[in-house]
């Protein structure tokens, strides 16, 4: 699964959960994979904002994967990534253009887990607190 969510002064503004429609030998794939649709929607979020009017000097994109991090920062090349090479340098062209900050994110602290996991009550809740979403009842 590929979800995220993102906020503009504490709310969220977009999201999403879908399935994957590559199939991955490993999570850092799939994590690589999941970052690179991320980028794109804030590349488009940032331009939305602009046309608003509203001057956004840097995104900041929180991830709960340091090797997909590590993978994104580093000129490293894996064989086994062909496929998503292209996607890859895309990625890092952005990054290097200083943009875009990626920072790790604590797993108790990551609110898109409730997209792309199963999660125990508990950890729902604490999601839609991280994402000041209030429960009608």
């Amino acid at each position: 699964m590929t979800g995220y969510v993102f906020t503009l002064c504490q709310a969220p503004v977009s999201w999403r959960s879908i399935l994957q429609s590559i199939v991955t030998l490993s999570t850092t794939e799939a994590g690589d994979m999941a970052m690179m649709k991320a980028i794109k929607k804030a590349i488009w979020l940032q331009g939305l904002l602009d046309d608003l009017g509203i001057d956004q000097d840097l995104l900041k994109i929180n991830y709960d994967s340091i090797s997909v991090i590590y993978l994104t920062k580093n000129q490293v090349y894996r064989a086994r990534m062909k496929h998503i090479n292209v996607g890859f340098h895309y990625v890092r062209q952005i990054l290097d253009e200083g943009d875009i900050e990626l920072k790790k994110i604590h797993k108790k602290k990551n609110s898109a887990d409730m997209l792309t996991k199963v999660i125990v009550g508990v950890k729902f809740i604490n999601c839609k607190k991280l994402l000041h979403i209030l429960s009608i009842v």
